[in-house]
């Protein structure tokens, strides 16, 4: 994205400032173009753009401004407080401009920092943006969509059930994961539990952003995604939809239109030859750890894991949920299965949100199994009880368990 830059002209105590050019001088259309795209990028709003580390292990900042696509939808969010979609391709700068809304709204209600509520789809993006996911925002049980019993759940943890009464401007980060169901269901709960109004959502603004060609809403036994857009509630809730057009990640326009072309399914017989000759293997990460692989179907995931599994020395320790309540179908659309094998140097994923740093897609490895004795024994004479008790809990959430469980 273009830097902001200072003007460049100077003047001096006595002497008048020289014409650079008037109307009728025979200049071209673009110096002038090039001139006032100067001038508006040196007042536009400015965002810091953090970057790094890089090889050099040095973390730096810039002064990033904003374009005239991004300047439009941050007025009609932040003064005309309207609900905003915004969408984009990949390089279009959606994170920027969502980093904009966000210190720009903070700014504005810094009174009261509690009216903005920032969350996402997924702990991974909502970590990015310092927020928290949708459902831990709004205490909402994945995979029940029975508004009565939401409601029941969501008056037991008061912190949710205040930001449901408190909240103003409600952020969705990467929106293309959150079902169509979901979203029903979250603007239901917005009218039910906020005072009564003629406006959609409860009178939450949306400020929603992600890209509907990226990653869909998690489905079972290979039924059709049910996308947030199709639902009822965003045709009331969403007052204006800007896509994003101008690509600032990537110079080479070919390789812009190659991207476009992955993105919409559309793959020419030239963009599948050009993709393919970029087939290479892939540098060890200097973690030792194993770049994560997508697959479109869980079962094909199953079996990449349990392949790499099979192949590490040792001997495999099961580890059995004790599982209680009776929503089973809520336990059975749950990530983490019934029984967990592990072996030492296996890796692993957390898919529950421990703290700031440990968020659901963080990856690691497991060093071995101990017990509280052989830990016990381990630590210096100084370690007290309650923090043994919470290093046992960050051990326990790395394995990423929404469930508890107990080695076989």
């Amino acid at each position: 994205m273009t830097s902001s830059t200072a003007l460049l002209t100077k003047t001096t105590n006595a002497k008048k400032r020289k014409s650079t050019g008037g109307i009728d001088d025979g200049k071209s259309d673009a110096n002038n173009n090039k001139r006032r795209r100067t001038i508006d990028t040196f007042f536009s709003p400015q965002v810091t753009l953090v970057s790094g580390p890089g090889n050099d292990g040095v973390t730096t900042c810039e002064q990033v401004s904003l374009n005239s696509e991004q300047v439009r939808v941050l007025h009609m969010v932040v003064q005309e407080e309207k609900s905003v979609f915004f969408t984009g391709a990949a390089g279009t700068g959606k994170s920027l401009l969502l980093r904009a809304i966000i210190a720009a709204l903070r700014k504005k209600y810094a009174k009261k920092p509690e009216v903005v509520s920032v969350t996402a789809s997924t702990g991974m993006a909502a970590s990015n943006i310092g927020g928290m996911t949708i459902h831990s925002w709004g205490a909402v049980t994945p995979g029940l969509h029975n508004v009565d019993r939401q409601i029941s759940c969501i008056k037991t943890c008061k912190p949710a059930f205040k930001r449901w009464k408190e909240t103003k401007v409600l952020i969705i980060d990467e929106v293309s994961m959150v079902d169509g169901q979901l979203f029903d269901t979250l603007a239901k709960l917005a009218d039910l539990l906020r005072k009564k109004t003629d406006k959609p959502f409860g009178g939450i603004q949306l400020v929603v952003t992600g890209d509907f060609f990226q990653l869909p809403p998690v489905t079972k036994s290979g039924e059709e995604p049910f996308f947030a857009f199709e639902s009822e509630a965003w045709k009331r809730c969403i007052d204006h939809t800007v896509t994003l057009t101008q690509v600032y990640r990537q110079k080479d326009t070919h390789f812009v239109e190659l991207l476009n072309e992955l993105r919409k399914g559309t793959i020419s017989s030239s963009a599948q030859q050009t993709f393919t000759s970029l087939s290479r293997p892939l540098p060890p990460l200097p973690s030792g750890l194993i770049p994560t692989e997508l697959y479109p179907l869980r079962a094909q995931v199953d079996r990449a894991n349990s392949t790499r599994l099979a192949a590490l020395p040792g001997a495999p320790r099961t580890f059995v949920a004790r599982d209680s309540g009776t929503h089973q179908k809520v336990l059975e659309q749950m990530v983490v299965p019934a029984q967990l094998v592990l072996k030492s140097n296996a890796q692993v994923m957390l898919v529950k949100n421990v703290d700031e740093r440990l968020v659901n897609g963080s990856v690691g490895r497991v060093l071995g199994f101990f017990t509280i004795a052989s830990c016990m024994a381990s630590v210096a004479p100084e370690t007290t009880p309650a923090s043994l008790s919470t290093l046992f809990t960050l051990l326990r959430g790395s394995l990423a368990l929404s469930k508890s469980t107990s080695p076989i």
